[in-house]
């Protein structure tokens, strides 16, 4: 019986009882009124037991040895520790706070599996305090300033120290390398096309 109904038909019996002995409409009002305290503590449980359910844990969507990788909050807590409070760029070493870092997936999200070795934390101007208008590594590095080939160097060296011979030092090292081609070239190009204009 919903508590609607059962709160009517202690009025119903109020309205009938009016005429009997006090005790007896009493006896009665009171038995209603436990009958109600019983489907409110009966639904209270009930929404207990549900709130407790959404409190436990549930599985994470993907765990640190899938094809996905780390869940991301798990992903930063690990690279936060290991960063000591220090931006993991090695030419740099500010020290940082948990609001004061970006994680850097210095190899891109979609081409390799993010875990600890693949990621940096570097520091952000954004919530530094005190940092004025000078921008700060993770900024720096998005804008590709002063070069990409200057990041990828920075990014191995901090890779080589922590992780030496990781499938991630590997790739960076590739990385590196056909950067380093492809600056050459841009060089030559550019050296070329002066003398063109020189001469032409």
């Amino acid at each position: 019986m919903s508590i609607k109904l059962r709160e009517e038909h202690a009025q119903d019996l109020q309205r009938h009882l009016r005429g009997e002995k006090v005790e007896g409409a009493w006896r009665c009002i009171n038995a209603t009124l436990a009958a109600l305290d019983g489907e409110l503590g009966r639904r209270k449980r009930k929404a207990e037991r549900r709130q407790a359910r959404a409190v436990v844990k549930r599985p994470a969507a993907h765990r640190r040895d899938s094809p996905k990788g780390w869940p991301t909050k798990e992903l930063r807590l690990a690279v936060w520790e290991r960063s000591e409070g220090r931006c993991e760029n090695p030419a740099c070493g500010r020290p940082i706070t948990w609001s004061t870092f970006d994680l850097d997936h210095f190899v891109g999200r979609g081409k390799v599996v993010q875990l600890p070795e693949n990621t940096w934390a570097l520091c952000s101007w954004v919530y530094a305090v005190g940092s004025g208008s000078d921008p700060l590594c993770h900024q720096r590095k998005t804008a590709g300033d002063p070069s990409r080939l200057y990041w990828l160097e920075q990014f191995l060296k901090f890779a080589r120290r922590r992780f030496a011979g990781s499938p991630t030092v590997l790739e960076v090292e590739g990385q590196l390398e056909a950067e380093r081609i492809r600056a050459q070239l841009d060089e030559q190009l550019a050296r070329k096309r002066a003398q063109e204009m020189a001469g032409g």
